[in-house]
């Protein structure tokens, strides 16, 4: 060992302190001596750090080896290598003292083994102190690296969450386009209604259709930006869907600047998928913008939806006649973060739908050539929704449960507590009518007679909230059913939001049927909450 050694030598006697020392020197050992004879000064010696191993008497005046190992220990020095030197050695307390920490046991009348014990010791002493500050070393980097991901992690989040925000933001021109046109129609209608009551049945039938297209659109919007919050997988048919992703996206490829493309669905009907729809449009659409994109610029823009059957079950491909993407390009298109748009793209639209595909267990593959085109496919599992017992129920106007009920009606618009009140007359139930929630608990609290089977109540009502009135008539009437109507219901539905006390969630525009649907359900239902979209 070359380097020179710093030795704490803690002796009361002061000759055999020096002939420690000089038997280390005579062999060769490298080593700058500090000698403490003097017990008061024990203490301090041993609270240094600089030492690289302690030769101590075994027997000492005042203080026994055992008490010097306990100080040590305490100290900054409880890492030294301790080696005592005895004249007289008990084989049973040096056992004991090893379980303490001594290192080494020398006699005092034979010093050959003094030199390789310190030099052992020293040597082990270094190579347990390299492996702590490596331990410590990998434990920092080990830490950074986790934050390091968890800051990754959180960033990709943000950029997801803008990515998607982007292209809500590309279809909100289009969704208050289509939203006015039906506002625009259903206004019109109404005023034709005022002044030629001859075509009535006729212009009832159109306003009936352009009510349903407007929520129709609103719904379209929450089944885009609102994630599932558990698994929503049913039966499909996929021909429907791939309609409802061109007429999502005809702002930009037919309202928009862009109006010369020519858009095409090619799917055959009657064709079912198990899949959540919801995260399949999303896909579809990504896409169809990704092909927007492609062709911008072009003299005559293609885009194909299409869906084919396969071995493996659906395969459903949106192709264009764009640009196309090199070889390069068509490799790398699925990282996040690679763009080829500079700071006009994120990298992350076709990595958001490369991870939504992978989400419901397929794989999003990409066939593209520079100059014809770009094809971007994924296949689905083909399932028949008979046998999964999925086909969509067939509600007719007007059927309600066996019961009459008598069903309590509170919204602080008028004009819709009538017409609420009406539609569940219709269906065969006793209705009664309230605008606030102060005249629902006080029609309650009359008598026994007074209490009814259901509410059905607004949740944004001035004094007193749908959300407090379902808590009021769960604590006072535990067995009343509380349904809250609401212009909030689909959020609140995609959203997984369920107030206290109510046990269905109806999202308006209210119909006759989903009425009548949400009345069946509550009827044969003892969940918590339930919930029907508009």
């Amino acid at each position: 060992m070359s380097k020179e050694l710093k030795i704490l030598v803690i002796e009361d006697s002061e000759s055999d302190a020096e002939m420690i020392t000089r038997h280390l020197s005579r062999d060769g050992v490298n080593a700058a001596f500090t000698v403490v004879c003097d017990p008061r000064e024990i203490g301090e010696a041993l609270r240094k750090e600089d030492a690289d191993i302690v030769i101590c008497d075994h027997h000492l005046p005042k203080l026994t080896s055992k008490e010097i190992l306990e100080f040590r220990a305490n100290g900054p020095s409880k890492f030294t290598p301790l080696i005592l030197v005895s004249g007289t050695v008990d084989t049973q307390e040096a056992v004991e003292l090893m379980r303490h920490g001594v290192a080494d046991f020398i006699s005092k009348d034979d010093l050959r083994r003094l030199t390789p014990a310190v030099l052992r010791e020293v040597e082990a002493a270094e190579s347990e102190r390299e492996k702590n500050a490596t331990r410590k070393a990998l434990q920092r980097s080990n830490l950074e690296l986790r934050e390091a991901l968890q800051s990754l992690n959180t960033a990709q989040g943000k950029l997801i969450a803008a990515e998607k925000f982007r292209a809500l933001g590309q279809m909100a021109g289009g969704i208050a386009h289509d939203f006015n046109n039906s506002l625009t129609v259903l206004q019109g209608t109404m005023e034709l209604m005022k002044s030629d009551s001859g075509e009535k049945d006729s212009l009832m039938g159109r306003m009936e259709t352009q009510i349903a297209d407007a929520a129709t659109t609103v719904r379209r919007m929450r089944e885009f930006y609102c994630e599932p919050q558990e698994s929503s997988e049913t039966a499909v048919e996929i021909s429907q869907l791939l309609e409802e992703v061109k007429d999502f996206t005809a702002a930009r490829w037919q309202n928009g600047e862009r109006s010369d493309i020519k858009f095409t669905v090619d799917s055959r009907a009657g064709v079912y998928v198990w899949c959540d729809a919801s995260k399949v449009r999303e896909v579809l659409v990504n896409l169809v913008f990704n092909a927007i994109d492609a062709v911008s610029g072009e003299a005559q823009g293609r885009i194909v939806i299409s869906s084919e059957l396969s071995a493996w079950g659906v395969k459903l491909t949106v192709s264009d006649d764009g640009c196309g993407m090199s070889a390069e390009t068509t490799e790398r298109c699925l990282e996040a973060l690679y763009t080829t748009k500079g700071l006009e793209g994120t990298g992350l639209g076709l990595a958001v739908v490369d991870s939504l595909v992978q989400s419901f267990g397929g794989r999003l593959s990409v066939e593209s050539e520079l100059g014809k085109g770009s094809s971007f496919s994924f296949q689905l599992k083909e399932c028949n929704p008979n046998l999964r017992g999925e086909q969509p129920k067939n509600l007719k106007i007007g059927a309600t449960v066996d019961t009459r009920l008598k069903i309590i009606v509170v919204d602080d618009e008028p004009i819709i507590a009538t017409l609420v009140t009406r539609l569940l007359e219709r269906l065969g139930h006793e209705v009664l009518s309230f605008h606030t929630a102060e005249e629902v608990v006080e029609e309650i609290s009359r008598s026994p007679e007074s209490i009814p089977d259901i509410v059905v109540s607004d949740r944004s009502m001035p004094e007193v909230s749908g959300d407090e009135l379902a808590r009021i008539i769960k604590e006072g009437w535990p067995t009343v059913k509380f349904v809250m109507a609401s212009g909030f219901g689909d959020l609140m539905i995609a959203t997984g939001e369920r107030p206290i006390g109510v046990d269905l969630i109806l999202a308006k525009p209210l119909s006759l049927s989903s009425l009548s649907e949400g009345l069946e359900i509550l009827d044969g239902n003892d969940q918590d909450c339930l919930a029907l979209p508009g």
